[in-house]
């Protein structure tokens, strides 16, 4: 592998600004080049200042000091604030309460709650040196990076001009401090001989301590990506021996069906509850794919636990285990149509009903399980973020809270399959095969619960605006203002003046119709613009922005561009109250616009995700720092308790002021660093 590409692999995407620019100054190489062989001819190519290249490296090799420097500081502050932490740390053997002596359960109980909060901390402190530690690393891999490009792209420059200025770089190069970088060696040496005293046993000899230490400073995530392969790939290749069978079956002129096709239309409701979050596991598997594959830091970006984040190949596999048990049930709910695979004792039109029930009653069990395995820790995360999204405003408004919100204002038809799949199996209505009753029941709650989602993401914007005091989150909130207006005329103008699509239109009709498009065409605007960053005219890159991750498939960008168009109409009929006459059953065209709005809302994350990645680069923002136990009081030198959580009015106000602490810096992801001599970067 050329060196260009190996260090365009391998380097840490935050600091890439920071980075030897190997690929400008190889085209400024190119000029000698030409130069050289063309040498007789003086009119030829424009004269330059033969000192002119290694100007530009000497530029280089600034940037690069001062930006190791810059770090390298911080990484000292950071080493010296968790050894104080470490000597503040009070000592359970010096506790002012005598477990030799007869205590009360209320002593106990407090000396209990001491222990556990020690240990706790404990556990951050080491987290935080294993932080440092590998920051190290990552630091070090800078330096040899960059040295390597230099060395490489002077002798390059020897070689063309045939002069001998690489022995005196190296001379220069070695007055530099990231050429030695001693200070980081030392930090490394100083972070694994406290690591070994505090954290490893201190009965073992000192050799082996310290190899327990430097294993436990550079562990990696325990790796299960062969199986996972396997496991998906007999779980993919499973879904799609089903989905052949199904068309098979569709196309077979032998099939015959004993009831009528409306008793199936009654259940399709249920079975797209459980199909639409199935896909959106499938598409969310796909986009963290592309983001490694792109070397985004999404995991940063989420916010996401290193030892806890699911690879793609986990996502998949969960994905494609979930479409086993939909498509099985499913195959038997087609079956049962023709009169198969009947419950005993049941005729053919209630065990239609029955099927897709078993269906919702096992993805239930898998996201609901309370039980150590099948990811619970990812599942736990993903709950809790949905219930920060509902108890706004007074949840959490980070990234991950607006993301997953943006998600549910697509699953607005799923919500609404929810609310009438637990009335009709709640009131027994599937044993009548009637929907008379729960068709009346979500007719009234169909406008809530299209309200819901976009009333959630208007309320965090207004609660980010008020914290930020930033002016682009207002017109974001009359974004979803303006879908309001589409639900509440479709509402009026479907149960107020007409049922069906041919009747003649009505003043209600006609607002529904403006706001419709106004509302779709503002929100596609919204995602060109601001959730893209797309949209530039003066971009080098015709209509896009001048950084693009995939530059080199621009088509992807086009293609956004054009399907986000068409198919945020499809989002606006998943939220209007009334059946639309235009040559398809409606509930099948809500499944088909629903399936639409799930791939539309995928394909914009990853766009979405790649905005937010790039404005994290300008910040050259790579690891993150838990907060540590105690802080010290810059001012009075006190040390102080640190909280357990930081409010979220803190949290905006720091972020508002730009406050570059500790807690704004994020850890690299795996995808980041892909060379086999620097360790995984993995908090376990």
């Amino acid at each position: 592998m050329k060196f260009g590409k190996q260090l365009e692999s391998t380097m840490v995407v935050e600091w890439q600004e920071m980075y030897l620019d190997y690929k400008r100054l190889k085209e400024l190489l190119k000029y000698y080049k030409r130069k050289e062989k063309l040498k007789d001819d003086e009119t030829t190519l424009d004269d330059k200042d033969p000192d002119e290249f290694l100007n530009e490296v000497e530029t280089e090799l600034d940037k690069i000091n001062n930006f190791y420097m810059e770090k390298e500081e911080q990484m000292l502050e950071r080493f010296e604030a968790v050894k104080e932490n470490l000597n503040e740390l009070p000592n359970l053997e010096n506790n002012d309460v005598d477990l030799s002596e007869s205590l009360n359960d209320t002593r106990l109980t407090l000396f209990q709650m001491r222990e556990r909060k020690i240990i706790k901390q404990k556990k951050i402190l080491k987290k935080a040196m294993i932080q440092i530690y590998r920051a190290c690393l990552m630091l070090e891999n800078f330096c040899q990076l960059n040295y390597t490009g230099c060395y490489k792209i002077v002798k390059k420059y020897d070689k063309i001009t045939k002069s001998r200025e690489l022995e005196q770089f190296l001379e220069h190069c070695r007055d530099k401090e990231f050429y030695n970088h001693s200070a980081l060696k030392d930090l490394k040496e100083l972070v694994l001989n406290l690591f070994t005293e505090n954290f490893v046993d201190e009965t073992i000899n000192p050799k082996k301590a310290t190899n327990l230490a430097k294993r436990e400073l550079t562990k990696r995530r325990h790796d299960d990506r062969d199986k996972d392969m396997l496991v998906l790939g007999l779980f993919a290749g499973s879904t799609l021996a089903f989905v052949f069978l199904f068309f098979f079956l569709m196309i077979d002129n032998h099939s015959t069906f004993h009831i009528n096709i409306n008793d199936f239309l009654v259940i399709l409701p249920v079975l797209r509850l459980g199909f639409i979050p199935i896909l959106a596991v499938w598409a969310w598997g796909f986009d963290i794919f592309i983001l490694h594959r792109a070397r985004i830091n999404y995991v940063f970006i989420f916010e996401f636990d290193q030892a806890t984040t699911l690879t793609y190949v986990q996502v998949l596999r969960l994905a494609g285990g979930l479409s086993i048990i939909f498509m099985t049930f499913f195959y038997f709910t087609y079956a049962s149509i023709g009169g198969y695979y009947l419950i005993p004792g049941w005729d053919d039109v209630t065990s239609l009903q029955v099927f897709p029930l078993i269906i919702l009653v096992l993805l239930f069990c898998v996201l609901f399980n309370p039980f150590n395995f099948n990811f619970r820790k990812s599942r736990i995360k993903l709950l809790l973020t949905i219930f920060q999204v509902i108890i706004t405003p007074f949840g959490r408004i980070n990234f991950l809270e607006f993301f997953i919100g943006d998600v549910l204002t697509s699953l607005v038809k799923t919500i609404q399959d929810l609310t009438y799949s637990s009335c009709y199996y709640a009131t027994l209505d599937f044993i009548q095969v009637s929907s008379d009753r729960c068709d009346g029941f979500n007719s009234v709650l169909a406008p809530i619960t299209s309200i819901l989602p976009m009333a959630w993401r208007f309320m965090q914007c207004i609660k980010r605006y008020i914290y930020t005091r930033k002016i682009e989150h207002l017109p974001n909130a009359g974004k979803y203002g303006f879908g309001f207006s589409v639900v509440l005329f479709s509402y009026l103008a479907g149960h107020g003046e007409f049922q069906v699509y041919n009747e003649e239109w009505s003043p209600l009709r006609i607002i529904w119709l403006i706001c419709f498009i106004c509302s779709t065409l503002y929100m596609y605007t919204w995602d060109l613009f601001m959730d893209w960053g797309l949209g530039r005219v003066k971009s080098k890159n015709f209509f896009l922005r001048d950084k693009l991750i995939f530059k080199d498939r621009k088509w992807f960008y086009y293609y956004c561009m054009v399907s986000n168009f068409f198919f945020r109409f499809f989002w606006t009929i998943t939220i209007t109250q009334f059946p639309l006459d235009i040559g398809i059953q409606p509930e099948v065209l809500n499944l088909l616009a629903a399936s639409i709005e799930i791939i539309r809302r995928f394909t914009w994350a990853i766009l979405r995700i790649e905005n937010e990645h790039l404005h994290n680069c300008g910040n050259f923002r790579a690891i993150d720092f838990v907060p540590l136990p105690f802080d010290r009081n810059k001012s009075t030198g006190e040390t102080v308790e640190e909280e357990e959580e930081l409010t979220n009015e803190q949290i905006m106000y720091n972020q508002s002021h730009s406050i570059k602490d500790y807690n704004e810096i994020k850890n690299v992801p795996y995808q980041s660093i892909n060379n086999d001599d620097l360790i995984t970067l993995k908090i376990t």
